[in-house]
């Protein structure tokens, strides 16, 4: 790949990472009307202005491309380079996972679902971040967040992420015994 084009899709990936005014003011009314916004700022001690600044640096995974034919990861790592067009160590610094890792996910993904997702209206984003705690799966810090940060339901999550009730149960209760040893 040349110079202008790394430069142009660098470009891309940078704009695509920020949240417009806009977007802020339907994600501050999306919080308020769950009555979210009152969990996240007495969990994290931060204003609303705060966490508009702590989101806008993370780039927000929507909901809507989860589906059935691929892992977690896959999805994750699938969307983050064909829709965002971020080259594999980018994504691999985003989410804390091994260069080697992203690129079979991405491989696999594109096996098993050749085509871009097309992205629909989301009610929940995953942000990026949560990722990055290395001792959970990718699908176990996002049960985590949605549970803890969101204060969803375990058959809403499974909803959200197409994917068994009975999966998301083992999933949420194996992060209940690792935090536990942990302590």
């Amino acid at each position: 790949m040349n110079r202008k084009k790394r430069l142009e899709n660098a470009k891309k990936a940078d704009f695509s990472s920020r949240i417009s005014s806009k977007e802020q003011q339907k994600f501050l009314e999306f919080l308020k009307y769950q009555s979210l916004y009152e969990k996240i700022s007495e969990k994290q001690e931060v204003s609303a202005s705060e966490l508009i600044k702590k989101i806008e640096g993370d780039i927000l995974v929507p909901t809507s491309i989860f589906n059935k034919e691929l892992g977690a990861l896959e999805t994750i790592c699938k969307y983050l380079k064909e829709n965002l067009n971020l080259p594999n160590k980018k994504i691999s610094s985003l989410i804390g996972r091994d260069s080697k890792s992203v690129w079979q996910a991405i491989n696999k993904a594109k096996a098993k679902l050749p085509k871009k997702f097309v992205v629909l209206e989301s009610k929940y984003f995953v942000p990026v971040s949560i990722l990055k705690n290395k001792e959970l799966s990718v699908l176990e810090n996002m049960v985590l967040y949605f549970v803890e940060d969101l204060g969803l339901s375990l058959i809403d999550i499974s909803k959200i992420l197409v994917r068994d009730e009975r999966t998301i149960w083992t999933v949420h209760k194996r992060v209940k015994v690792k935090h536990a040893k942990k302590k």
